[in-house]
């Protein structure tokens, strides 16, 4: 087995280490909260949670490439190729290749950057939980019309289905309202100097903004398979496209906040 096929497991070792030093801060806190008040918890942190997204996408990822729910194995290939519309697999053209890529160099490289930059530009993690949230309702959605149709839960569910609804769809949603509550207003990217609060319009459009990132880093990656399949680029080119789709949410964040 190769990193190509095995990556899954590789990130959810490094989403269980990652975890111990989140629940430390988180209980520790929460401690010093209740007995000398303290600040509030993690759980209200922009930074904990951009720390937190890394381990969340690796969990949801394992779900999703690793091990699904049914026990089946490296499935959601099968389930992307159904979804394009290809016939069989060996006819399209989502390569391991093409999964390790859009996983690894769109997604890793995102949550990364988020992280190390969450303190001096907290819409860089608001634009990142918008891509998490977008690939959660690709996950829900198909499944709800497939339910919707008749058909049966096996049936409907497909890889990265639980964890997606479970822990990803109501973990963006929360860092959505921090951001709207902490970070909205914050015009400033240097450490610990808050800039003038900006208005209501301001923020619905920062927020537009972060969301349709989100649906045009799923829409390109699946644009960049229909131009693998008609020869426009090769697999280079295709490993190319996912990984300047990781680094789109920080250059999305430097246009929502320029002082970065």
């Amino acid at each position: 087995m190769t990193v190509l096929y095995d990556w899954p497991v590789h990130g959810l070792i490094a989403a269980a280490a990652l975890t111990v030093p989140l629940a430390i801060v988180l209980l520790t806190k929460a401690a010093y909260h209740r007995k000398l008040l303290a600040p509030p918890s993690p759980l209200a942190s922009l930074r904990w949670w951009a720390w937190a997204g890394i381990a969340l996408c690796m969990l949801h990822q394992f779900e999703e490439h690793g091990v699904d729910f049914l026990g089946r194995p490296y499935h959601f290939r099968s389930f992307l190729c159904r979804s394009a519309g290809f016939s069989s697999l060996k006819s399209c053209p989502a390569s391991a290749e093409f999964i390790f890529a859009s996983n690894v160099c769109t997604l890793w490289v995102g949550c990364v950057l988020a992280a190390l930059y969450a303190k001096t530009n907290p819409n860089l993690v608001l634009t990142t939980f918008s891509v998490h949230l977008v690939s959660s309702f690709t996950h829900i959605v198909p499944a709800y019309s497939a339910l919707a149709r008749g058909e049966s839960w096996r049936t409907a569910y497909n890889p990265g289905l639980l964890s997606a609804a479970l822990l990803v769809l109501p973990c963006s949603l929360w860092v959505l309202r921090l951001w709207w509550q902490q970070a909205g207003g914050v015009a400033t990217g240097k450490p610990g100097r808050q800039g003038k609060p900006v208005g209501f319009l301001t923020k619905i459009v920062r927020l537009a903004v972060a969301l349709y990132s989100g649906v045009c880093i799923y829409q390109t990656a699946m644009m960049s398979l229909a131009w693998r399949s008609l020869g426009i680029v090769g697999e280079d080119g295709l490993f190319a496209i996912q990984l300047g789709l990781g680094l789109l949410p920080l250059a999305v964040s430097r246009v929502l906040m320029p002082s970065f």
